[in-house]
């Protein structure tokens, strides 16, 4: 106790600070309740409350006023201050600031410990800000001495590369003269390659081979000769006209004579021959896949020599009406505007297959099934499955045309394009409608209760049974 009684009555002992000099614990005045604050106290509280404007800024001004209020409280001087004069604490009104010490991470104030939100409290604060002060100031020294030495720096790296300069243009020169030689070489250097001569040219005599996709380079010996394809062909050709029609034999067939032509880059008369040929078939058939297959070689085929086009007329016809069955109206499109000629819409089976379209999209079916009569080639195999879809849209129509009335079946059968009344009696049948005891008329009934006809035998079955892998146009 005389230690400190000594200390504090010598001047140099006196700690002091702008709050007034400093009390020991022991004579430190005991903690005012709010009640016992003084009235300027109370004002400057209320007016630091006013100065907010949400509930976020009264929870920080109430923290910081704690902490203002215990320092004024510790230091003695609670009472003493000129509370009308203090200025507002502006930390809880506005954001909290930010102090950056040179490119560490950012630091916002902690209000709990009061520390920095008010001007010049406490020693510890003042020498802070010295500390950091000469922090800046050593951080400054620094980058200037940093740009001093890169600048020296990089007059040093431009000496020397002034030194090397000559070399590296050469080296650079060198090293493009010689790509260019490379490069020259690998495309004008060396004798021509004639790859005619590369053509395989198949040596195997067997007139039946069966079809199998190539994943290796293909086997002279197990590749047929143009020689020993015409015989193929015209042997498939026999077996197909005869009574027994079995296709899924006959595409295999097809299907490898194709292949061997593909191979032995065969692109002449025969091959158009042989393409032609299978696609007629296909279309017998309905193998959809397969006859999209032909005509595709079959268009690249006609570019090549004018001579080729001898039924071409017939294949366009083919391909007007297989791009009308199948809705293709993007290669219907393109057909009529690059592969079209005008000389060759005047051919007759052109102009016969476009009237069949116009009748399809305009869903004139009595135009329809009036240019169905009289088709040429094998166009009827394809309009035989178009007929199809448009005789059940040409019943909607009729049943709701002749509403409330009994149309005969004898009208329906030449409007639908019928070749006989039995055969209109058995489809309408099929489709649910209701027929009058002695089969002639039709009674009349809502379009709801109409259906399409029912197949005896499903699609899958039928596409097994004929060897049709890709299912049928309709």
């Amino acid at each position: 106790s005389t230690s400190t009684s000594a200390s504090a009555s010598t001047p140099s002992g006196k700690k002091s600070s702008r709050f007034g000099p400093r009390t020991s614990p022991a004579q430190a005045q005991p903690m005012l309740q709010p009640q016992q604050w003084p009235p300027a106290l109370v004002r400057y509280v209320a007016r630091a409350f006013s100065a907010c404007k949400s509930k976020a800024e009264k929870t920080k001004m109430q923290l910081v006023l704690k902490a203002k209020i215990a320092i004024y409280q510790r230091a003695g001087t609670l009472t003493t201050v000129n509370w009308d004069a203090e200025a507002l604490p502006l930390s809880a009104v506005a954001p909290l600031p930010v102090m950056q010490f040179g490119k560490r991470k950012q630091r916002r104030f902690d209000i709990s410990k009061a520390s920095g939100v008010f001007e010049g409290e406490g020693k510890g604060e003042a020498n802070n800000g010295r500390k950091r002060k000469k922090k800046n100031q050593g951080k400054k020294k620094k980058s200037q001495m940093e740009m001093v030495m890169d600048e020296f720096e990089t007059r040093r790296r431009d000496v020397r590369a002034n030194r090397f300069r000559d070399h590296l243009q050469n080296a650079n020169q060198k090293k493009k003269k010689k790509t260019l030689v490379i490069r020259k070489r690998s495309y004008t250097s060396g004798p021509s390659i004639d790859w005619d001569t590369l053509k395989i040219v198949g040596t195997c005599e067997e007139l039946e081979k069966r079809y199998f996709r190539l994943t290796v380079a293909p086997d002279p010996e197990k590749v047929r000769p143009e020689r020993v394809l015409r015989k193929t062909l015209a042997m498939l050709v026999a077996r197909w006209d005869d009574k027994s029609k079995d296709y899924l034999y006959i595409n295999d067939q097809f299907k490898s004579l194709r292949q061997d032509l593909m191979i032995q880059s065969v692109r002449n008369a025969f091959a158009v021959k042989a393409y032609e040929t299978h696609a007629r078939i296909t279309i017998q058939v309905g193998d959809l896949s397969e006859f999209n297959q032909c005509q595709t070689q079959l268009k690249e085929l006609y570019k090549l020599d004018p001579g080729f086009r001898k039924n071409y007329a017939e294949f366009m016809c083919y391909k007007v009406l297989y791009c009308t069955a199948t809705g293709a109206m993007e290669d219907l499109l393109s057909c009529l505007s690059r592969e079209l000629r005008p000389i060759d819409r005047k051919e007759p089976s052109v102009r016969f297959a476009l009237n069949i379209y116009h009748a399809v999209v305009d869903k004139n079916y009595t135009k329809f099934f009036r240019l169905c009569k009289k088709t040429p080639y094998n166009s009827e195999f394809i309009l035989q499955k178009l007929a199809i879809r448009l005789r059940y849209s040409a019943l909607l129509t009729i049943l709701r045309a002749y509403r409330g009335t009994t149309p005969e079946v004898s009208f329906i059968t030449r409007m639908m394009g019928f070749r006989s009344g039995p055969e209109c009696v058995k489809y309408l049948q099929s489709c649910g409608a209701v027929l009058t005891p002695d089969r002639k008329k039709l009674l009349p009934r809502k379009c709801t209760n109409v259906h399409r006809p029912v197949k005896k035998e499903p699609k899958d079955a039928d596409d097994r049974r004929k060897g049709v892998t890709h299912g049928f146009f309709d």
